[in-house]
């Protein structure tokens, strides 16, 4: 999924969010794994509510 932020510090920049299956298969040529896939979930500061996932990874370009 792309998306373009309206405002903020990345305002007007299109920002690519891949899926963990994306995330394999665009690594799957060229790059070894370092570490697993592992979701972080990252909560708002209040006065703002909710939170956020991303899947973070290390990968060594081979």
């Amino acid at each position: 999924m792309t998306i373009r932020y309206d405002e903020g510090p990345k305002q007007g920049l299109p920002i690519h969010f891949f899926s963990r299956d994306e995330l394999a298969a665009v690594t799957q040529q060229g790059f070894q794994p370092v570490t697993e896939p592992r979701e972080e979930f990252i909560r708002r500061a209040p006065p703002k509510t909710g939170h956020w996932a991303q899947w973070e990874m290390i990968w060594q370009k081979s």
